[in-house]
Protein backbone atom coordinates (compact mmCIF):
# COMPACT_ATOMS: atom_id res chain seq x y z
CA UNK A 1 0.00 0.00 0.00
CA UNK A 2 1.20 3.52 -0.64
CA UNK A 3 1.31 6.15 2.10
CA UNK A 4 2.55 9.71 2.19
CA UNK A 5 5.15 10.70 4.74
CA UNK A 6 7.01 13.63 6.21
CA UNK A 7 10.44 12.88 7.62
CA UNK A 8 13.16 14.75 9.45
CA UNK A 9 16.78 15.31 8.46
CA UNK A 10 17.69 12.02 10.16
CA UNK A 11 15.13 10.19 8.01
CA UNK A 12 12.75 9.34 10.85
CA UNK A 13 9.06 9.67 10.04
CA UNK A 14 7.46 12.73 11.63
CA UNK A 15 3.98 12.39 10.11
CA UNK A 16 2.07 10.31 7.58
CA UNK A 17 -1.19 10.38 5.65
CA UNK A 18 -3.04 7.76 3.66
CA UNK A 19 -4.06 10.30 1.02
CA UNK A 20 -1.84 12.35 -1.25
CA UNK A 21 -0.95 15.55 0.55
CA UNK A 22 1.19 18.43 -0.68
CA UNK A 23 4.71 18.31 0.74
CA UNK A 24 4.50 14.62 1.66
CA UNK A 25 6.60 11.90 -0.01
CA UNK A 26 4.86 8.88 -1.52
CA UNK A 27 6.35 5.57 -0.27
CA UNK A 28 5.35 1.93 -0.38
CA UNK A 29 4.47 0.34 2.97
CA UNK A 30 4.75 -3.45 3.07
CA UNK A 31 1.44 -4.91 4.25
CA UNK A 32 2.99 -6.99 7.04
CA UNK A 33 4.53 -3.80 8.48
CA UNK A 34 1.19 -2.00 8.58
CA UNK A 35 0.26 -2.83 12.19
CA UNK A 36 3.68 -1.88 13.57
CA UNK A 37 3.85 1.23 11.41
CA UNK A 38 0.50 2.42 12.78
CA UNK A 39 1.73 1.94 16.37
CA UNK A 40 5.36 3.04 16.00
CA UNK A 41 5.57 5.21 12.87
CA UNK A 42 8.16 7.52 14.46
CA UNK A 43 10.59 4.59 14.73
CA UNK A 44 10.55 3.95 10.99
CA UNK A 45 12.99 5.78 8.69
CA UNK A 46 13.07 6.83 5.07
CA UNK A 47 16.42 6.54 3.30
CA UNK A 48 15.47 8.61 0.28
CA UNK A 49 14.29 5.56 -1.67
CA UNK A 50 12.33 3.31 0.67
CA UNK A 51 10.83 2.95 4.11
CA UNK A 52 13.08 1.13 6.60
CA UNK A 53 11.70 -1.09 9.36
CA UNK A 54 13.64 -0.56 12.61
CA UNK A 55 13.60 -4.29 13.40
CA UNK A 56 13.59 -3.76 17.17
CA UNK A 57 9.98 -2.92 17.89
CA UNK A 58 8.35 -4.11 21.11
CA UNK A 59 6.73 -7.52 20.84
CA UNK A 60 4.26 -6.84 23.64
CA UNK A 61 0.76 -5.65 22.90
CA UNK A 62 -1.34 -3.42 25.11
CA UNK A 63 -3.59 -6.40 25.87
CA UNK A 64 -0.67 -8.56 26.99
CA UNK A 65 0.70 -5.73 29.14
CA UNK A 66 -2.71 -5.22 30.75
CA UNK A 67 -2.91 -8.94 31.46
CA UNK A 68 0.56 -8.91 33.03
CA UNK A 69 -0.36 -5.88 35.15
CA UNK A 70 -3.55 -7.58 36.38
CA UNK A 71 -1.52 -10.65 37.32
CA UNK A 72 0.96 -8.51 39.24
CA UNK A 73 -1.87 -6.69 41.01
CA UNK A 74 -3.42 -10.02 42.02
CA UNK A 75 -0.07 -11.26 43.36
CA UNK A 76 0.40 -7.99 45.27
CA UNK A 77 -3.02 -8.40 46.90
CA UNK A 78 -2.16 -12.00 47.83
CA UNK A 79 1.21 -10.93 49.29
CA UNK A 80 -0.42 -8.12 51.27
CA UNK A 81 -3.07 -10.49 52.63
CA UNK A 82 -0.42 -13.05 53.62
CA UNK A 83 1.72 -10.37 55.28
CA UNK A 84 -1.28 -9.05 57.22
CA UNK A 85 -2.17 -12.57 58.38
CA UNK A 86 1.45 -13.17 59.43
CA UNK A 87 1.45 -9.91 61.42
CA UNK A 88 -1.82 -10.90 63.12
CA UNK A 89 -0.37 -14.33 64.02
CA UNK A 90 2.79 -12.71 65.43
CA UNK A 91 0.67 -10.31 67.50
CA UNK A 92 -1.37 -13.23 68.84
CA UNK A 93 1.82 -15.16 69.60
CA UNK A 94 3.33 -12.17 71.39
CA UNK A 95 0.15 -11.74 73.44
CA UNK A 96 0.19 -15.46 74.32
CA UNK A 97 3.85 -15.29 75.37
CA UNK A 98 3.14 -12.26 77.55
CA UNK A 99 0.32 -14.19 79.25
CA UNK A 100 2.62 -17.19 79.81
CA UNK A 101 5.33 -14.93 81.28
CA UNK A 102 2.75 -13.30 83.55
CA UNK A 103 1.48 -16.71 84.68
CA UNK A 104 5.03 -17.92 85.41
CA UNK A 105 5.77 -14.73 87.35
CA UNK A 106 2.56 -15.17 89.35
CA UNK A 107 3.43 -18.82 90.09
CA UNK A 108 6.99 -17.86 91.09
CA UNK A 109 5.68 -15.17 93.42
CA UNK A 110 3.19 -17.62 94.99
CA UNK A 111 5.94 -20.25 95.30
CA UNK A 112 8.23 -17.70 96.94
CA UNK A 113 5.45 -16.54 99.28
CA UNK A 114 4.55 -20.10 100.33
CA UNK A 115 8.26 -20.93 100.85
CA UNK A 116 8.69 -17.89 103.00
CA UNK A 117 5.62 -18.76 105.08
CA UNK A 118 6.89 -22.29 105.65
CA UNK A 119 10.22 -20.95 106.96
CA UNK A 120 8.52 -19.06 109.77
Amino acid sequence: MFIYILYGEDGFITDFKTENTEGYTKVFLINRWLSNFMKYSKKFRYDGEQLLNPGNLPAATVTSLESTMRGLQDKTVQATTATTKLAENQTNLSTGLSQVQQAITTLALKQTASSTEGDD
